[in-house]
């Protein structure tokens, strides 16, 4: 048994880890997106003000081209029903306090719970 409670709190730390390294990570690929784009935008406007729409290097053909029509939205509350997704998803939370003060929700129960392990240091 001690063991895999052993386990358990190797596994908790390794997520622990994994998921502050991946915010890293995350923060990083924003930084290195925000610096492509500014380098393109800067590589765009010094063609453009040269007068050169082509160019090649030893191993690529680089251009500047029109990019394809997009859509920007200016008010999102002008914009027609039939052209918005909406996502639609129960709010747990209420419905657990409604059932518990009595309530009936159709569509939706309490379950029991199941048997969870906890760890307290000593």
């Amino acid at each position: 048994m001690d063991y895999e409670l052993n386990r358990i709190l190797y596994i908790e730390g390794e997520l622990h880890t994994l998921k502050a390294q991946k915010s890293k990570i995350d923060d990083r690929i924003k930084l290195f997106q925000k610096e492509l784009d500014s380098v393109k935008k800067d590589a765009v406007s010094f063609m453009l003000d040269n007068g050169v729409l082509k160019t090649e290097t030893a191993h690529h053909i680089w251009g500047v081209r029109q990019a394809p029509p997009s859509v920007v939205i200016t008010n999102l509350h002008e914009v027609p029903s039939k052209y918005l997704r909406v996502k639609v998803e129960p709010v747990k939370n209420d419905i657990k306090k409604a059932i518990q003060r009595g309530d009936i929700v159709e569509g939706a129960v309490l379950s029991d719970g199941d048997q969870v392990l906890y760890c307290k240091a000593k």
